[in-house]
């Protein structure tokens, strides 16, 4: 039995979020994937208008039933080995909600970088948020850093900025020496919303990006995360997909993940007059 072009194989597969593939889950609506079968057939993959069902077809030339089946069943397959993968990796991941600041957990800084003193008497828990003050008439920061070093996941944080213009507050992973191995979230504190996106490997950047949030994130609580696996790296801003690189990035190097918000050299300009503050609501890892 054969199936002509003009019915194409189409099945509805109703999934919820955390059965989609890695691939498939964070990509646009209607974005398509195709994937060559060999012979005359492609097996096509999208994601459909509601989120919770993509959409399978076999198109491009005519395929015996048996032939069809196998394809959905290898898809069917691939689609629980990301539901698997999912799932384990929630359970494993952990949350910091900030009602203290665990000393196990996480270490503050007390170095200078940049312009600025990175002082630990500008790091403390209050209010159900970590604080990071940026001192009035001052170039004070202050940086946390995970103690435990780590390699892929998925990383994310919601905060709200402190407004000290000539400031940048930073998410990301780190280890020695420098331009070795960093993946950067940094934003600069001010209400433009400017957002820089680099990565580091091998002695010099490897990516870079610039762009506008789209918002002022000293008004308010906004999320930002990467995900980072052995061959891509997808940064998103309150889960909007923002950047996809698949090089240029550290490879199975453990990191520290770090929070700052400092004065570095290249960005000119003065202190506010008034206190201001980095408020962390919470940290995924």
């Amino acid at each position: 039995m054969s199936i002509p072009v003009e019915r194409a194989l189409s099945i509805k597969l109703r999934l919820i979020m955390m059965a989609w593939s890695p691939v498939l889950k964070n990509r646009p609506t209607d974005s398509l994937i195709t994937i060559p079968f060999g012979g005359a057939s492609d097996l096509k993959v999208s994601r459909g208008q509601s989120t919770d069902y993509s959409k399978i077809s076999l198109e491009k030339g005519n395929c015996d039933m048996k032939r069809s089946l196998l394809i959905l069943m290898i898809v069917l397959g691939c689609l629980l080995i990301g539901m698997m993968e999912y799932i384990d990796w929630v359970n494993q991941s952990s949350r910091d909600n900030f009602d203290n600041l665990d000393e196990g957990i996480w270490a503050v800084s007390n170095k200078t970088l940049g312009r600025s003193r990175l002082s630990p008497t500008n790091v403390e828990v209050k209010d159900g948020y970590l604080n990071i003050k940026m001192p009035a008439n001052t170039l004070e920061g202050g940086e946390f850093i995970k103690q435990e070093s780590s390699t892929y996941g998925s990383y994310e944080t919601r905060m709200k900025l402190p407004e000290a213009p000539s400031s940048i507050t930073g998410f990301f992973l780190y280890a020695a020496p420098d331009y070795f191995y960093e993946i950067d979230i940094e934003i600069h504190n001010s209400t433009e919303g400017k957002l820089l996106l680099t990565t580091y490997a091998d002695g010099a950047v490897k990516n870079e990006y610039v762009g506008e949030l789209g918002f002022d994130p000293t008004a308010d609580f906004h999320t930002y995360r990467f995900d980072y696996t052995a061959d891509q790296l997808v940064f998103y801003v309150d889960n909007k997909l923002i950047m996809e690189w698949q090089e240029g990035f550290p490879v199975g190097q453990p990191m520290q993940l770090m929070v700052n918000s400092w004065y570095p050299n290249w960005l000119e300009g003065t202190p506010p007059p008034a206190d201001q503050f980095l408020l962390v609501d919470w940290i995924r890892y």
